[in-house]
């Protein structure tokens, strides 16, 4: 569900418009916010302590040290997806797994009181998740 109030009607996000051409979709008139939505598969084998231990929702803060690069990361993906250049949807691609490493980041070092459970988890024990 996504609405910007608490006291609007939200919308289904399958009834978000959205161009064929670039994959994205705007509500209203899209300038307020941009949410970037993904699906990141965990193998079944490898990726149950990552799937434990994070949080179904990561709200990067705009005064963590990620935001900055995850700004410009998203601004790229931006590009990559409303030009339709050739290699666009490799780029894209590596870019979303960029943005996932920085999200896993901001996540790891997040001041604690506004941490989700799971966030810091690792950062605490000493123990560092392995990166490929």
């Amino acid at each position: 569900m996504l609405c910007s109030e608490a006291g609007l009607t939200p919308v289904e996000p399958a009834q978000v418009a959205v161009d064929p051409r670039t994959g994205m979709g705007a509500l209203g008139g899209g300038a307020e916010v941009v949410c970037v939505s993904g699906h990141i598969d965990l193998s079944r084998d490898r990726g149950d302590l990552l799937r434990r231990a994070l949080p179904e929702l990561i709200h990067v803060r705009s005064a963590a040290a990620e935001a900055p690069v995850l700004r410009w990361l998203t601004a790229q993906l931006m590009q990559e997806m409303a030009g339709g250049r050739a290699g666009s949807a490799f780029s894209s691609d590596h870019l979303a797994q960029l943005m996932f490493v920085q999200v896993l980041r901001a996540c790891l070092y997040m001041p604690t009181d506004c941490r989700p459970a799971g966030c810091g988890r690792w950062r605490t024990s000493g123990w560092r998740p392995p990166c490929a």
